[in-house]
This record gives C-alpha cells, sequence and structure tokens, in this order.
C-alpha cells in the first residue's frame, strides 16, 4: 500500500484498474485531442478528467500548465485511491493480483484485459 503525495505504487493496481484508466485516457483524448489549448479547453480538460478518474475509484492530478505555457502536453499524476475506496481498508488483493498476473501470461498479455478489455 504505497499512496504517496507522488503518486500510487504501479504494484498496488489491480489489472482492472489499469484496463479502466486506459478507457479514460482513451475517452480523454477522442474528447480533447483536436482541441486548441486555450486556457477554457484546459480547464475542461482538467475538470472532465478529475471527475472521470473519480468515478472509477481514482484520485488523479491533472496539471495543465505545460499547455498553457506552449511546452508540452497536459500531464495526468494518479495520486491514489478515492476515500472509503476498500483499498484503504483492506489494502491490495493480493490473492485477485496473482490470478490476473497468471492469466495475463496465459493469454500472451502484459497486464490481464490489455487485448480486449476484459477484467477478472
Amino acid at each position: 500500500m504505497s499512496e504517496t503525495r507522488a503518486g500510487i505504487d504501479q504494484a498496488d493496481l489491480l489489472d482492472a484498474d489499469i484496463v479502466r484508466i486506459g478507457a479514460v485516457y482513451r475517452e480523454m483524448n477522442a474528447r480533447f485531442m483536436r482541441k486548441s489549448p486555450t486556457k477554457q479547453n484546459l480547464s475542461e480538460l482538467q475538470s472532465w478528467a478529475t471527475d472521470a478518474f473519480f468515478k472509477i475509484g481514482l484520485v488523479a492530478k491533472v496539471d495543465v500548465v505545460e499547455p498553457l505555457l506552449g511546452v508540452g502536453p497536459p500531464t495526468v499524476e494518479i495520486i491514489g485511491h478515492v476515500p472509503g475506496h476498500e483499498f484503504h481498508e483492506h489494502g491490495l488483493d493480493h490473492d485477485r493480483k496473482k490470478i490476473e498476473v497468471l492469466a495475463s501470461r496465459e493469454r500472451g498479455e502484459k497486464y490481464y484485459g490489455e487485448k480486449d478489455g476484459k477484467t477478472i
């Protein structure tokens, strides 16, 4: 259980979390990639992304300073699980993590659900 201000340790994410994060990223790109980096558009992206990650049980920090300055893209940092999430009470479900790791190896995936978005 390594949730710190520097962000969550990837080892504390289930493969199902990674699948959900990927879905949010794809939706975010579809909604905002073609929009110009105006203050209004970036503020909308920041608000939308923060809410979308919260809905899947994660707290995210969305930084739009670099695109406002014209020097880079927005960055998203997963900080941790939302307050009240089972992770805070029980920690990582190691049995589920083991099942996901073994199943993903059998399927030839980096994480379970990489190819088809399925979760255990």
